[in-house]
């Protein structure tokens, strides 16, 4: 392997749902049972955003950590606009963006195009503007539901295409739809569950797939979603994946040991040995192509790992 992962750990010593990393890798966000956390990359903590709040379970962070939006438990995508200038950071305004009330399974912004996409847990997809306004939906409430339910959503970075994967049945679907009128431009479907989902910087769309007890893969698909890319196969269901736009880095966590692998988008080449956390990991964020956070909810902790290719201090 040309590379390595060498890993930190941060111990919160309560419990963690989820983590984020701003752009320029100098801040881990971290979702609590109650509100958040702001650490710096040292694991000092700078700030304690919404304490009290309810739980939050999904985190994504604006450029130059200026704002948040976060999904909590009760139900509600939130945004939190921040004042870095003071220590600790401030929030200066908080904002409820959208309320679908306990049906939120995943989160995705495109900050160019100020667009956030809300998979539901039910027959449902949402697109809304990251100040609040609702663009569509379709909707059991308003006679517009979906075939397919529990969804995991991805915008591409520029905010041109949504992709969005169901996990409810034998036979699911990923689709690829107009983010902006939510017309279907392209669709396949696959058997098995799919269980997570992220766009590539390049175009096209990798996904984690389990059916069944022996059947687990990643699968990178091009833009129109027709044969694979390249795929790889794994022994145990993925738990978490992530990428990073600026290097065309995909990060999977595999099975109960929390077996982090890192590949390359475009070709599917591992590239460094995998790191076994040795708990299954929840949550994954990367950023800068070599910075890594890794929840692992059973200890109260996040993993701090590093790619160090060869040569490189």
């Amino acid at each position: 392997m040309p590379g390595k992962l060498l890993d930190r750990v941060l111990s919160l010593h309560q419990p963690v749902n989820t983590v984020g990393l701003d752009a320029s890798g100098g801040f881990v966000l971290v979702g609590l049972e109650a509100g958040l956390a702001l650490y710096d990359a040292e694991r000092r903590l700078r700030a304690r955003l919404d304490a009290g709040g309810p739980p939050v379970d999904t985190v994504v962070i604006g450029r130059d950590l200026q704002h948040l939006i976060v999904a909590t438990r009760p139900g509600e995508v939130v945004r939190f606009d921040l004042d870095r200038r003071q220590e600790p950071v401030a929030i200066t305004r908080q904002t409820t963006l959208y309320t679908p009330y306990r049906d939120i399974h995943s989160l995705s912004y495109a900050e160019a195009a100020r667009l956030l996409a809300v998979g539901h847990r039910g027959q449902a997809l949402s697109v809304l503007t990251d100040d609040g306004k609702l663009v569509w939906r379709q909707h059991p409430d308003d006679g517009t539901a979906t075939v397919a339910e529990r969804w995991s959503v991805a915008l591409d970075p520029d905010g041109q295409v949504l992709y969005a994967g169901s996990a409810c049945h034998d036979e699911n679907i990923i689709a690829a739809l107009n983010p902006h009128s939510g017309e279907l431009q392209a669709y396949r479907y696959e058997v098995g569950l799919v269980s997570n989902l992220v766009a590539l910087a390049s175009g096209g769309v990798a996904a984690t797939i389990t059916n069944g007890r022996l059947d687990h893969r990643l699968v990178v698909l091009p833009p129109d979603l027709s044969e694979p890319i390249w795929m790889v196969e794994f022994n145990d269901p993925a738990t978490a994946l992530c990428t990073d736009h600026t290097a065309a880095r995909l990060v999977v966590s595999v099975g109960a040991h929390g077996v982090i692998q890192l590949y390359d988008a475009h070709t599917g080449v591992m590239l460094a040995d995998p790191l076994a956390l040795n708990r299954p990991a929840g949550h994954l964020a990367i950023t800068r192509g070599s910075q890594i956070a890794a929840t692992l909810p059973s200890e109260q902790q996040i993993v701090l790992a590093t790619y160090r290719t060869e040569g490189r201090l």
